[in-house]
């Protein structure tokens, strides 16, 4: 399938889906009725831990399709749309893995990514032994960390799977004209950014500052390419000044221990950016991964009005972490 469509192609059918996309209103509609078939011809949640799972699986399934869809159509644009898949499919490769160190992981919908998957469902019917994984990840991008002679923890493994999944968003960046590469790596530098400074608030809040656990370093990610040290603090610096600025207006406080609040607020802010740019050259990059991004926090966004749904969170509540951009 794949070569299909030229990239004009492709552009032009961002710009038709993004007309698509759900708005704060569409999702306080759904919070507020419940009623999924208004935008997903699937069930709506019900009462239980299966059919909540079942009801996320099949909108998944159903927004991924975008995501398969356009990986399909182009090459050029392939590798880049089944980067977005595999951060869904971490969903699935971390409750392997949690069974293969001996975890009960809770149960969790199977994120269905195919065919474009690395590992299949019968992975989640059995605990696979930890010197098996080299085996099963054979050929993928994660055979590297899984290729261990004596195994890590399960921390710092998932540390390194994370680690490969954000590297692994580059590769388009590579093969992009300079001004495209600027707007592209700065869009990923900014996602980096904001999870680096969460996964520190985290490890300090929940493990202390006396912490050995080594955090990534974004060069980590970059390395290589063309983002360099001065890039890096430039942005962080910037993303920083937000944080402080953005809660400070907001008349809000961020706790020292309030990690999912700033993690939201990080969140809302990276929407806040990539909504801007989608508007750039109809032939660059800039609709291409702004719409890529968006359909990312849809699906996420979704999954939280289910869960709230299932929870009876009111519809306000709810609102209050659907993530559409800073409000």
């Amino acid at each position: 399938m794949n070569g299909i469509a030229d990239k004009t192609y492709i552009h032009a059918k961002i710009h038709a889906l993004h007309a698509s996309l759900l708005s704060a209103d569409d999702y306080l509609e759904i919070a507020r009725s419940g009623n999924f078939h208004a935008v997903f011809p699937v069930s709506p949640a019900g009462k239980d831990v299966s059919d909540i799972v079942q009801t996320k699986e099949k909108i998944f399934r159903r927004q991924a399709g975008i995501f398969i869809l356009l990986a399909g159509l182009n090459d050029f644009y392939g590798e880049f749309f089944r980067s977005f898949l595999l951060l869904f499919e971490l969903n699935n490769i971390k409750s392997v893995l949690l069974r293969s160190y001996g975890k009960n992981p809770p149960p969790l919908q199977w994120n269905d990514v195919s065919p474009c998957n690395i590992i299949d469902e019968s992975c989640m019917k059995r605990q696979i032994p930890l010197h098996e994984l080299s085996a099963l990840f054979a050929g993928t991008v994660f055979s590297g960390v899984m290729d261990f002679d004596s195994p890590p923890s399960y921390e710092a493994l998932e540390r390194e799977v994370d680690l490969v999944s954000l590297k692994n968003l580059l590769g388009l960046g590579r093969r992009l004209l300079p001004a495209d590469r600027r707007i592209f790596n700065n869009v990923v530098l900014k996602k980096i950014i904001s999870l680096k400074i969460v996964w520190a608030a985290r490890s300090e809040a929940y493990y202390g500052s006396e912490s050995d656990f080594r955090q990534f370093d974004p060069v980590d990610v970059f390395g290589g390419s063309t983002v360099t040290s001065a890039d890096i603090k430039a942005v962080e610096a910037e993303i920083r000044k937000s944080i402080k600025t953005g809660y400070q207006a907001s008349g809000a406080h961020i706790k020292k221990d309030d990690v999912p609040g700033m993690e939201l607020f990080l969140d809302r802010l990276f929407v806040s950016h990539i909504k801007r740019i989608f508007s750039g050259d109809f032939h660059g990059i800039c609709p291409v991964i702004s719409y890529a991004w968006l359909l990312y926090y849809q699906i996420r966004n979704l999954f939280t009005v289910i869960e709230g749904r299932f929870l009876k969170v009111d519809p306000e509540t709810i609102m209050k972490r659907v993530v559409t951009g800073i409000v």
